[in-house]
């Protein structure tokens, strides 16, 4: 699996430093970064679990 997402530059800090495998958790994010997680990236894990006029109404 290819786990290389790419922001443009100084978007957001490279947030695979802030994951932890063993543990399955997230740590040391700052707040600009959280709000990127929660604004982008969650979105993409919920797409397939959301309907698609309930995804489409928050990716809007």
């Amino acid at each position: 699996m290819d786990y290389s997402l790419k922001f443009p530059d100084g978007y957001a800090s490279n947030l695979s430093r802030c994951v932890d495998m063993a543990n399955l958790r997230l740590h040391g994010m700052k707040s600009h970064d959280c709000h990127v997680f929660m604004q982008k990236l969650i979105l993409i894990a919920f797409r397939e679990m959301l309907p698609e006029s309930v995804w489409g109404a928050l990716t809007e």
